[in-house]
């Protein structure tokens, strides 16, 4: 089966690339809703082969979820005049998209498939895979009745990161905190936001790569003997933490200032906090990786290194409490 998809899965990836431009150029619901149905099922034809034989009860657990979702979002599509209340029509699509995407309260289905998945598809999941309802809760442009539960979401990844020693739970609660931001950043910039999803797609798919060669499946596996793997590691986790001067740390910037221009000091201290928390996701991994060096433990020069280890500790946390 898996020979038999090899040479058919451009097709596919074809077929997810233009149902995203379709889903863009989309004005109306109904035609949003047919592009989302077309790169859900164009895409598990790769769900399959990538994972065969591995991992059935994930890909049956992804298939219902999804299937649920959609066939909620189609019902509420064709019924909106029945509905006298537009704050019910609302209430209830946002509840169907962000199950689809995994966004609290509806995390857990997503953390409980996503272990025997592949990193390649882990990746795609968590990124491309979410695009779409991402678009469609852009066109609704209601948001800001929805600031509370988003902020939620990003509060309880960040804490529920710290209890997880799986490096694929770790990227879910990781990609939790991160569309927090970007759907706080969709009420004032949709250009801004459209950027921040190409960044974190980006380095989803730049991370996939040396945790599959690495074979990377929990915390204290993240040490590799190949410094080119360590360092590209490395440079991947800082971006995704948002330090300066990687690109991470511009569109994180952006809507921190936004949201003190406008005096919403409550939201920019919550969303500090969880990003410092997610943050810490990302040093547990360095931590790791440094402590089970036996070449970092047995060196010569160990105090300049642990000086060094020092400053990738502090830094990050002491920036983001700076731009308070």
């Amino acid at each position: 089966m898996k020979k038999m998809f090899f040479f058919n899965s451009a097709k596919f990836y074809i077929l997810i690339f233009l149902s995203i431009v379709m889903g863009m150029s989309s004005s109306n619901f109904m035609s949003m809703w047919m592009s989302i149905e077309i790169n859900f099922y164009s895409f598990l034809p790769i769900l399959v082969t990538e994972n065969l034989f591995e991992a059935e009860k994930s890909i049956m657990t992804y298939f219902w979820i999804q299937s649920i979702a959609s066939t909620g979002i189609v019902m509420i599509i064709l019924s909106m005049k029945i509905f006298s209340s537009e704050e019910f029509y609302t209430i209830m699509m946002f509840n169907f998209l962000f199950l689809k995407m995994a966004i609290f309260p509806f995390q857990f289905w997503m953390i409980s498939m996503i272990e025997k998945l592949s990193w390649f598809v882990t990746a795609f999941i968590l990124s491309v895979q979410k695009f779409l309802p991402f678009i469609l809760i852009a066109s609704m442009m209601c948001l800001k009745n929805f600031f509370y539960i988003i902020l939620i979401n990003s509060i309880v990844a960040g804490v529920s990161g710290l209890k997880t020693f799986s490096m694929r739970k770790i990227m879910v609660f990781s990609s939790m905190n991160h569309f927090s931001i970007m759907l706080f950043s969709m009420t004032f910039s949709k250009k801004m936001t459209l950027l921040y999803i190409l960044f974190y797609t980006l380095m989803n798919f730049m991370i996939y790569k040396p945790f599959k060669k690495m074979n990377m499946n929990f915390l204290f596996q993240t040490f590799s003997k190949k410094k080119a793997y360590s360092f590209l590691i490395l440079i991947i986790l800082l971006n995704m933490m948002g330090v300066p001067p990687f690109l991470g740390f511009v569109p994180k910037s952006m809507v921190f200032i936004f949201f003190l221009t406008k005096n919403m000091f409550f939201f920019s201290l919550f969303i500090l906090m969880s990003n410092t928390l997610s943050s810490f996701f990302y040093l547990r991994m360095l931590i790791s990786s440094m402590t089970m060096s036996m070449n970092f433990m047995n060196s010569i020069h160990l105090k300049k290194d642990l000086k060094m280890f020092s400053v990738f500790l502090i830094f990050p946390f002491m920036m983001n409490f700076l731009m308070l």
